[in-house]
């Protein structure tokens, strides 16, 4: 439970379950990724999450979505930014995050280098410390630093398939969910050959296909954790559970009987789906373009981010129910 009406940018936040539940770990997953969701709504906040001794699950699935505290406490926090950071509108996130937390980032974005690359930062108590730019991301995350000279892909996602592993549509849906929403970090299943494609922490943009009442744009984007490649008959719960795919699916997305297996988290959903006449005008939109994973260039990167978050701040949605 928390505030009906948040103060500020601060979110105080007090959580307990029944750990003796089969189902408990996947209900602290549900309750903290729309917790995080809420926080987002209105831009950067700071959450405290309070919670009962000896919640050994809240403490796991807490510290994956980059809350951080002593092990001894009972409560721990994070900033929660809930959106896409470019060199455009870096000002503009450096201010709204001291507003939430008084964590400075440096003036002027960093060149990227790659994502381990450290970036400075100046705590609330004024010490200056350096964190890489992957565990940046995963401690304000959902939060991605889309910089100049970082990769990034457009790889096709079928309608049938989108919602469940991207949720980005606005309208809600009663029905079950896939067991993929239940995943911080999700898996996108392709063909063996776009396993070079896929590098840690590179950027992925979700193309929903127009087939079958598809929107035919760019949906969410999100960031690379690992690849891997995997016989379909090697494929484990472990595999297909965080995807929208089952072992029958498997043979919808291609004959290869390796598939690559690309582990994904810090999904943010676009807040204008980018359609295809803008991806043909940037260059990246060609029928054979879609039919499979290729990269994109940083003009064209930054052209679909300034299309798809045009009014300044991206619309976060859970990814978790």
């Amino acid at each position: 439970m928390w505030p009906r009406v948040m103060a500020g940018v601060d979110l105080n936040a007090r959580v307990a379950i029944d750990e003796t539940q089969p189902g408990a770990i996947h209900a602290v997953r549900l309750l903290l990724g729309y917790l995080i969701e809420q926080a987002t709504a209105e831009g950067p906040s700071q959450i405290r999450l309070t919670f009962p001794a000896q919640q050994a699950q809240i403490r796991e699935v807490a510290s994956a979505l980059g809350f951080g505290g002593l092990t001894d406490q009972t409560s721990l926090t994070k900033i929660a930014v809930g959106r896409v950071v470019t060199t455009s509108n870096w000002a503009d996130c450096k201010d709204h995050l001291f507003r939430a937390a008084r964590v400075r980032l440096p003036d002027a974005a960093p060149v990227y280098r790659d994502v381990d690359q450290q970036v400075r930062l100046v705590r609330p108590d004024g010490n200056v410390g350096h964190v890489s730019l992957m565990t940046l991301e995963t401690l304000l995350s959902p939060a991605l630093f889309c910089l100049p000279g970082r990769a990034a892909v457009i790889s096709p996602v079928r309608h049938e398939f989108a919602e469940d592993l991207l949720a980005h549509s606005p309208q809600k849906s009663l029905l079950p969910h896939a067991r993929a929403r239940l995943y911080k970090e999700r898996h996108y299943l392709s063909g063996a050959a776009t396993l070079r494609h896929f590098k840690r922490g590179s950027l992925i943009l979700f193309y929903e296909s127009a087939k079958n009442k598809g929107l035919g744009a760019i949906v969410a984007i999100a960031r690379v954790q690992q690849a891997y490649l995997k016989s379909q008959e090697a494929m484990e719960n472990s595999d297909l559970d965080p995807s929208v795919l089952d072992s029958a699916g498997l043979e919808a997305i291609g004959r290869s009987k390796t598939k690559t297996v690309t582990v994904f988290d810090n999904i943010i959903c676009l807040e204008r789906p980018v359609p295809l006449a803008t991806l043909q005008r940037l260059g990246c939109g060609s029928p054979q373009d879609l039919l499979t994973t290729h990269a994109i260039d940083n003009t064209q990167l930054q052209g679909i981010l300034q299309e798809g978050f045009a009014h300044g701040t991206p619309r976060t949605r859970t990814h978790f129910a």
